[in-house]
């Protein structure tokens, strides 16, 4: 389920409600607001009219964080990730493909090759998990296969190494 948006599309702005149905990350007069061209987001109250809480995405942590709003309350495949990440197309496959095989392996080989391939996707997400944090969002791996935004301590029960 993708987060709805609102009626402004032809702006430079993506406005995300923070809850969808059942999911729930703020109250429902909350929603972030992101520039799709600077990077930077709000966290922003329509009931109180006040910006709650605001940070600037760097250009390539923008693509993945835009993403992860866009698709939440669903998490993200490492597969969608990693081409947002990584601009060369055969470099993101060849990427992707050392995934598939990873998960193939047995558990302490898998865990290490993860690892080595998901590094600089982890290490993105971290410095945006940290920025997200002023929102109270986290972003959280889902075991062996992405990322989902969640409520601080929200996590899976299973995480990567």
């Amino acid at each position: 389920m993708d987060s709805r948006h609102s009626i402004h599309d032809e702006s430079n702005y993506e406005y995300y409600p923070l809850d969808v149905a059942e999911h729930t990350l703020h109250p429902h007069e909350h929603e972030i607001v992101v520039n799709i061209y600077t990077g930077h987001a709000m966290l922003i109250d329509w009931e109180q009219r006040q910006v709650r809480a605001d940070v600037t995405f760097l250009p390539h942590q923008l693509p993945l964080m835009l993403t992860l709003l866009d698709k939440w309350p669903s998490y993200v495949e490492y597969e969608k990730l990693i081409p947002l990440l990584i601009r060369n197309p055969q470099l993101a496959e060849q990427i992707m493909q050392c995934i598939e095989i990873a998960r193939q392996q047995e558990p302490a080989e898998r865990t290490t090759m993860l690892n080595v391939m998901l590094a600089p996707l982890r290490d993105t997400l971290q410095a945006c998990h940290e920025r997200l944090r002023s929102f109270g969002i986290a972003i959280v791996p889902v075991y062996e296969n992405g990322y989902l935004l969640a409520p601080p301590g929200g996590e899976p029960e299973e995480q990567e190494s």
